[in-house]
Parts: structure tokens; sequence; C-alpha cells
């Protein structure tokens, strides 16, 4: 019991999965302006869904090396959201953005949170 609580506690620690909505909003918007290309995708918070089921799902629309914009992320969203029974469902709120903006990459972090199995 006890390790199950220092580990959630270490988990929530090191795994930021939240960013304030302006600043999101704010390097999205420079980052499709200024035609930036995704860098990586991070997968936070997976634990028995594999990370390639969910990259099949976004790739088609949004992949690593593509040009960045809002509405291919959100499309990805909801492709990866249609995962009902395994994951909660992503809003923009689960993304968190960061710019390279010397190298006019983009970096995304998204946080899932899984359903119990069952």
């Amino acid at each position: 019991m006890l390790s199950t609580v220092l580990l959630t506690l270490v988990l929530s620690v090191t795994l930021p999965c939240s960013q304030p909505t302006l600043e999101r909003n704010k390097l999205i918007d420079e980052a499709q302006r200024n035609e930036f290309n995704v860098r990586r995708v991070e997968f936070v918070g997976l634990t028995y869904t594999r990370d390639h089921v969910l990259r099949d799902r976004m790739t088609p629309i949004l992949n690593e090396g593509d040009a960045f914009t809002r509405a291919k992320l959100l499309r990805s969203l909801r492709r990866m959201s249609d995962l009902k029974r395994t994951i909660y469902p992503l809003r923009l709120t689960d993304v968190i953005i960061k710019l390279d903006r010397t190298e006019g990459l983009v970096d995304m972090t998204i946080c899932f949170r899984q359903r119990p199995r069952g």
C-alpha cells in the first residue's frame, strides 16, 4: 500500500500534465502561423494500452515531421478518443505544447487517463 502511494506521488511529481490554457493557445497559434513542424509526440499515462495502438490512430492525420495545425491536432485527439473502452476522451487540455523557435519545431506531450480494465 505504501509503495503504491509513493509510486503515485513520484509519477504525479515527475509527469507534468497541465499547461495554462492561454499559454497553450498562444503556442498553438504561433506554431501554426509560422508553419512549424512536429518534432516529437510523447504519450504519458499509459499503463496497459500500447503506444503503437494510439500512434496508429494519430499518424494518418498528424505525424512526427508533418506541418503542425490546430485542426490536425484536434482531429488526432478525436481519433484517439475513439478507443472509448481503454482511455477517457482526450481534450486539448490534455496536451502540453513546447516550441523550438530556432528550428521551427513543436514537441507535444499528450496525457492519457486509462479506464480500469475489466
